[in-house]
Protein backbone atom coordinates (compact mmCIF):
# COMPACT_ATOMS: atom_id res chain seq x y z
CA UNK A 1 0.00 0.00 0.00
CA UNK A 2 1.27 3.67 -0.64
CA UNK A 3 0.21 5.07 2.81
CA UNK A 4 2.90 2.55 4.49
CA UNK A 5 5.36 2.75 1.67
CA UNK A 6 5.52 6.59 2.32
CA UNK A 7 5.52 6.38 5.70
CA UNK A 8 8.21 3.67 5.65
CA UNK A 9 10.36 6.30 3.70
CA UNK A 10 9.55 8.92 6.27
CA UNK A 11 10.27 6.74 9.18
CA UNK A 12 13.37 5.29 8.26
CA UNK A 13 14.49 8.93 6.92
CA UNK A 14 14.08 9.99 10.85
CA UNK A 15 15.96 6.86 11.82
CA UNK A 16 18.69 7.86 9.88
CA UNK A 17 18.87 11.60 10.56
CA UNK A 18 19.50 10.28 14.21
CA UNK A 19 21.89 8.24 13.03
CA UNK A 20 23.72 10.61 11.47
CA UNK A 21 23.79 13.08 14.21
CA UNK A 22 25.36 10.69 16.83
CA UNK A 23 28.04 9.52 14.37
CA UNK A 24 28.60 13.16 13.43
CA UNK A 25 28.88 13.89 17.02
CA UNK A 26 31.21 11.05 18.14
CA UNK A 27 33.22 12.44 15.11
CA UNK A 28 33.70 15.57 16.10
CA UNK A 29 34.34 14.37 19.73
CA UNK A 30 37.12 12.16 18.30
CA UNK A 31 38.53 14.77 16.21
CA UNK A 32 39.00 17.47 18.98
CA UNK A 33 40.33 14.01 21.61
CA UNK A 34 42.95 13.11 18.70
CA UNK A 35 43.24 16.99 17.92
CA UNK A 36 44.71 17.87 21.72
CA UNK A 37 46.78 14.35 21.86
CA UNK A 38 48.44 15.76 19.21
CA UNK A 39 49.08 18.69 19.93
CA UNK A 40 50.25 17.27 24.08
CA UNK A 41 53.02 15.19 21.96
CA UNK A 42 53.74 17.79 19.93
CA UNK A 43 54.46 20.49 22.75
CA UNK A 44 56.45 17.51 24.61
CA UNK A 45 58.62 17.03 21.10
CA UNK A 46 59.17 21.02 21.59
CA UNK A 47 60.02 21.12 25.38
CA UNK A 48 62.66 18.03 25.10
CA UNK A 49 64.30 19.20 21.87
CA UNK A 50 63.94 23.11 23.22
CA UNK A 51 63.11 24.37 20.03
CA UNK A 52 65.52 22.63 17.36
CA UNK A 53 63.07 21.04 15.38
CA UNK A 54 61.87 22.25 12.22
CA UNK A 55 58.61 24.75 12.70
CA UNK A 56 58.01 23.61 8.77
CA UNK A 57 58.51 20.10 9.36
CA UNK A 58 55.91 20.36 12.27
CA UNK A 59 53.33 22.21 10.70
CA UNK A 60 53.06 19.64 7.56
CA UNK A 61 52.82 17.15 10.09
CA UNK A 62 50.46 18.89 11.87
CA UNK A 63 48.33 19.74 8.52
CA UNK A 64 48.74 16.12 7.25
CA UNK A 65 47.29 14.33 10.44
CA UNK A 66 44.65 16.91 11.00
CA UNK A 67 43.94 15.94 7.13
CA UNK A 68 44.68 12.08 7.73
CA UNK A 69 42.03 12.46 10.40
CA UNK A 70 39.33 13.86 8.84
CA UNK A 71 39.45 11.69 5.91
CA UNK A 72 39.41 8.81 8.04
CA UNK A 73 36.18 10.17 10.04
CA UNK A 74 34.39 10.92 6.11
CA UNK A 75 35.00 7.76 5.33
CA UNK A 76 33.64 6.49 8.41
CA UNK A 77 30.41 8.25 8.26
CA UNK A 78 30.22 7.67 4.53
CA UNK A 79 29.94 4.20 5.66
CA UNK A 80 27.52 4.52 8.59
CA UNK A 81 25.23 6.71 6.16
CA UNK A 82 24.90 3.71 3.13
CA UNK A 83 24.87 1.03 5.98
CA UNK A 84 22.72 3.14 8.51
CA UNK A 85 20.14 4.09 5.44
CA UNK A 86 19.90 0.32 4.91
CA UNK A 87 18.89 -0.65 8.20
CA UNK A 88 16.65 2.23 8.91
CA UNK A 89 14.34 1.37 6.51
CA UNK A 90 14.49 -2.19 7.39
CA UNK A 91 13.65 -1.24 10.84
CA UNK A 92 11.04 0.86 9.60
CA UNK A 93 9.37 -1.91 7.58
CA UNK A 94 9.75 -4.36 11.07
CA UNK A 95 7.99 -1.13 13.03
CA UNK A 96 5.29 -0.73 10.65
CA UNK A 97 4.42 -3.80 9.88
CA UNK A 98 1.94 -4.59 12.82
CA UNK A 99 0.31 -1.37 11.92
CA UNK A 100 0.09 -2.68 8.12
CA UNK A 101 -1.35 -6.15 8.97
CA UNK A 102 -4.11 -4.49 11.51
CA UNK A 103 -5.07 -2.01 8.78
CA UNK A 104 -5.24 -4.62 6.56
CA UNK A 105 -7.37 -7.19 8.53
CA UNK A 106 -9.58 -3.92 9.62
CA UNK A 107 -9.94 -3.44 6.09
CA UNK A 108 -11.62 -7.13 5.45
CA UNK A 109 -13.52 -6.82 8.66
CA UNK A 110 -15.10 -3.36 7.44
CA UNK A 111 -15.67 -5.38 4.15
CA UNK A 112 -17.30 -8.05 5.61
CA UNK A 113 -19.77 -6.51 8.14
CA UNK A 114 -20.61 -4.32 4.90
CA UNK A 115 -21.62 -7.52 3.19
CA UNK A 116 -23.52 -8.55 6.47
CA UNK A 117 -25.37 -4.98 6.47
CA UNK A 118 -26.07 -5.28 2.84
CA UNK A 119 -27.60 -8.21 2.05
CA UNK A 120 -30.58 -7.91 4.59
CA UNK A 121 -31.23 -4.83 3.27
CA UNK A 122 -31.25 -6.01 0.27
CA UNK A 123 -33.97 -9.04 0.79
CA UNK A 124 -35.88 -6.56 2.96
CA UNK A 125 -35.98 -4.09 -0.36
CA UNK A 126 -36.43 -6.59 -2.75
CA UNK A 127 -39.71 -8.64 -0.88
CA UNK A 128 -41.18 -5.45 -0.20
CA UNK A 129 -41.25 -4.03 -3.51
CA UNK A 130 -42.52 -7.38 -4.96
CA UNK A 131 -45.41 -7.13 -2.42
CA UNK A 132 -46.52 -3.47 -3.34
CA UNK A 133 -45.60 -4.50 -7.33
CA UNK A 134 -48.15 -7.40 -6.59
CA UNK A 135 -52.11 -6.11 -6.56
CA UNK A 136 -52.88 -9.61 -6.14
CA UNK A 137 -51.45 -10.62 -3.08
CA UNK A 138 -53.85 -11.27 -0.14
CA UNK A 139 -53.11 -11.33 3.82
CA UNK A 140 -51.29 -14.11 4.13
CA UNK A 141 -48.72 -13.12 1.69
CA UNK A 142 -48.03 -10.09 2.96
CA UNK A 143 -47.94 -11.06 6.49
CA UNK A 144 -45.32 -13.45 5.55
CA UNK A 145 -42.97 -10.51 3.76
CA UNK A 146 -43.86 -8.27 7.15
CA UNK A 147 -42.29 -11.32 9.12
CA UNK A 148 -39.65 -12.08 6.71
CA UNK A 149 -38.36 -8.33 7.06
CA UNK A 150 -38.73 -8.44 10.90
CA UNK A 151 -36.46 -11.39 10.61
CA UNK A 152 -34.14 -9.15 8.44
CA UNK A 153 -34.32 -6.36 11.11
CA UNK A 154 -33.74 -9.29 13.74
CA UNK A 155 -30.46 -10.09 12.35
CA UNK A 156 -29.39 -6.37 12.00
CA UNK A 157 -30.07 -5.58 15.17
CA UNK A 158 -27.95 -8.91 16.17
CA UNK A 159 -25.03 -7.59 14.04
CA UNK A 160 -24.89 -3.83 15.27
CA UNK A 161 -24.78 -5.39 18.55
CA UNK A 162 -21.91 -7.56 18.09
CA UNK A 163 -20.20 -4.70 15.96
CA UNK A 164 -20.73 -2.68 19.11
CA UNK A 165 -19.94 -5.54 21.44
CA UNK A 166 -16.30 -6.00 19.31
CA UNK A 167 -15.26 -2.11 19.70
CA UNK A 168 -15.86 -2.28 23.29
CA UNK A 169 -13.36 -5.70 24.04
CA UNK A 170 -10.77 -4.65 20.65
CA UNK A 171 -8.09 -7.26 21.52
CA UNK A 172 -9.90 -9.03 24.65
CA UNK A 173 -11.44 -11.44 22.50
CA UNK A 174 -11.40 -15.15 22.72
CA UNK A 175 -12.76 -17.77 19.61
CA UNK A 176 -15.13 -20.60 20.89
CA UNK A 177 -16.35 -23.32 18.79
CA UNK A 178 -20.18 -23.12 18.19
CA UNK A 179 -22.42 -25.37 16.45
CA UNK A 180 -24.76 -24.91 14.19
CA UNK A 181 -27.41 -26.02 11.53
CA UNK A 182 -26.00 -26.38 8.38
CA UNK A 183 -29.29 -27.22 6.93
CA UNK A 184 -31.13 -24.22 7.82
CA UNK A 185 -27.48 -22.16 6.86
CA UNK A 186 -27.94 -23.40 3.46
CA UNK A 187 -31.83 -22.68 3.14
CA UNK A 188 -31.16 -19.22 4.53
CA UNK A 189 -28.71 -18.37 1.95
CA UNK A 190 -30.48 -20.34 -1.11
CA UNK A 191 -33.72 -17.55 -0.20
CA UNK A 192 -31.17 -14.47 0.00
CA UNK A 193 -29.95 -15.48 -3.27
CA UNK A 194 -33.33 -16.03 -4.62
CA UNK A 195 -34.78 -12.32 -3.39
CA UNK A 196 -31.30 -10.94 -4.84
CA UNK A 197 -32.16 -12.42 -8.59
CA UNK A 198 -36.03 -11.26 -7.78
CA UNK A 199 -34.15 -7.31 -7.08
CA UNK A 200 -32.37 -7.55 -10.27
CA UNK A 201 -35.03 -8.53 -12.54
Amino acid sequence: MKIFTSATIKLAGWYLMILMIVSLLFSSIIFQVARSEVDAQIHKIIVQRKGDFPAINLSERIDNSTRNLLISLGYINLIVLLAGGWCSYLLAKITLRPIETAHKAQSRFVANASHQLRTPLAIMKAETEFALKNRKANKAELTETLESNLEEINKLTELTAMLLELSRTENKLALEDKSFNLTELISELVRERKAEARNLK
